[in-house]
């Protein structure tokens, strides 16, 4: 919110509605006159974000490709606390932008949202694993995160982690050693 009155105070006009806690009718309702919404800071855009761009809405969302890749291309504003105001201030100056992702939202969101094409492309991912067949190799982890400081990796998940590389491989250009913490 501190962001939002920072680019209130340079003269940038908008209107703000904060969508927490309302029911999804009110949410929907909402989005349908919206031109943008600011969604969660997480590695991806989130269900609201893919209601946002059904809606027509520019999106402003998490949005790492490596931790989460299929579908390719999601048409969100990646924002994490070190960008949103300056992502904020430009979706919100850029009519030109603004129109380019909610027009590519409305696309995206066309063709991959709904159960069925969800249902399909989910069967169609399991048959093609049966073949050896994969849509993607998540490499996030891998390559890109960066633990908090002081945090240590329980028992358990290095035990899931093992299981996981010992079947499924890792990376070729994975650097192992970033996993490695003594």
């Amino acid at each position: 919110l501190q962001t939002l009155q920072r680019i209130q105070n340079e003269r940038v006009k908008f209107q703000f509605l904060l969508l927490e806690h309302k029911t999804h009718d009110v949410i929907i309702s909402a989005l349908a006159d919206a031109d943008v919404l600011v969604d969660e800071m997480s590695l991806y855009p989130a269900i609201l974000a893919h209601e946002a761009m059904a809606s027509g809405c520019a999106v402003l969302s998490g949005n790492v490709p490596a931790a989460f890749p299929v579908p390719r291309d999601k048409p969100a504003l990646h924002i994490e606390p070190a960008n949103l105001y300056d992502q904020l201030k430009r979706v919100l100056t850029d009519k030109a932008l603004r129109i380019d992702l909610a027009e590519r939202g409305r696309a995206y969101s066309e063709r991959y949202s709904g159960r069925d094409k969800v249902a399909t492309a989910i069967l169609e991912g399991i048959e093609r694993s049966e073949q050896g067949q994969f849509d993607c190799y998540p490499t996030y982890f891998f390559n890109d995160f960066v633990p908090p400081e002081g945090e240590v990796l329980p028992p358990y998940l290095q035990a899931l982690t093992a299981e996981v590389l010992a079947k499924y491989g890792a990376p070729a250009d994975a650097d192992l050693g970033r996993l490695v913490h003594y």
